[in-house]
């Protein structure tokens, strides 16, 4: 590795140098010498990491996790959180994933299914499919998997620390930090029997899905789709979409820029209970990241708003 940094940065792309190399011409055209925010021109994640300088700065993901360790001793994140157990903001916080939006109608969802098939049949059993057959999913298939992804288990009771009045809690399924469920569920629903092709989000305080008041046809929805069939991937056949909706806000007034971390936490706890439903149920499931997120904000009406699409999945009969 060395000798090639050494070869490359005493050649020269100019016809009159003695260090000529006509290669460095070309390369100069698809590639970055270094990883300076200057350098322009095409470079793989492969050859970006094999010829940088060991330096977390310069990487946004590295970054990141640098600048979120947690300190304990920091006087903010205590003042940050022990806001969350008053009288006046717990309460609030407690009816997080109720908001209102733009919508046109609610569909109540049945109770979900006990699941019969054990965990370690379910751990075994579970892949990725890119095959579908193009078959309706059950109603009550569809409230099944709603209620392992974002699913109210049951409730306790909070008492605030400034001695205010009690209050309700409902948990979920799924763990979140501080109980914020800063992740939304959205449902893309394609062919599912006694439901309207339509989008929905999923409202876990009233088990129901709340349709948005847009007007997008399903091949909107494929379009922001990138490279399905070159993986193989017959969309057409899909019974269900599910997105994951975080809103960063929700969690780093309490805990900072750390808090994204929890964010995509919970997203990915919640497409795994979605995995391990869709398996035990019989459907085929793909946890899907190559989407065209910008084209996919603009359809959920979040564009404009500080939320953030964290991951999809693609639901339906194996073929």
């Amino acid at each position: 590795m060395r000798l090639r940094h050494s070869k490359v940065r005493r050649s020269s792309p100019f016809p009159d140098a003695p260090t000529f190399n006509p290669w460095l011409i070309a390369s100069h055209t698809m590639e970055e010498i270094s990883n300076q925010a200057t350098q322009v021109g095409f470079m793989t994640n492969q050859l970006r990491r094999s010829q940088r300088d060991f330096d977390p700065a310069r990487d946004i993901g590295e970054q990141f996790l640098a600048n979120t360790v947690f300190h304990p001793w920091r006087a903010e994140w205590v003042s940050s959180a022990a806001e969350y157990f008053s009288s006046y903001l717990g309460p609030v916080t407690a009816l997080s994933g109720s908001e209102s939006q733009n919508t046109r109608a609610r569909v109540v969802l049945p109770e979900p299914h006990q699941l019969d098939m054990s965990l370690s049949a379910v751990l075994a059993n579970r892949k990725s499919v890119r095959r579908f057959s193009g078959d309706p999913m059950q109603f009550d298939d569809l409230a099944t998997i709603c209620h392992a992804v974002a699913g109210i288990t049951h409730s306790t009771t909070s008492h605030p620390i400034d001695g205010g009045d009690e209050y309700e809690v409902r948990c979920r399924n799924v763990p979140s930090a501080g109980g914020l469920y800063g992740v939304d569920c959205y449902i893309f629903a394609l062919n599912v029997r006694h439901v309207k092709s339509a989008l929905y989000r999923y409202t876990p305080h009233y088990h129901a899905l709340d349709e948005l008041a847009i007007d997008q046809s399903v091949d909107t929805l494929f379009q922001c789709f990138s490279g399905s069939e070159a993986t193989g991937l017959n969309v057409d056949k899909l019974a269900l979409v599910i997105a994951y909706v975080g809103h960063p806000q929700k969690v780093v007034r309490k805990y900072g820029a750390r808090g994204v971390r929890y964010l995509l936490l919970e997203s990915g706890m919640m497409a795994f209970s979605a995995n391990l439903a869709a398996t035990a149920l019989g459907y085929g499931i793909l946890d899907y990241q190559s989407f065209l997120e910008d084209r996919l904000r603009t359809m959920v009406q979040i564009a404009d708003k500080p939320q953030y699409i964290l991951h999809m999945q693609l639901l339906g009969w194996p073929a």
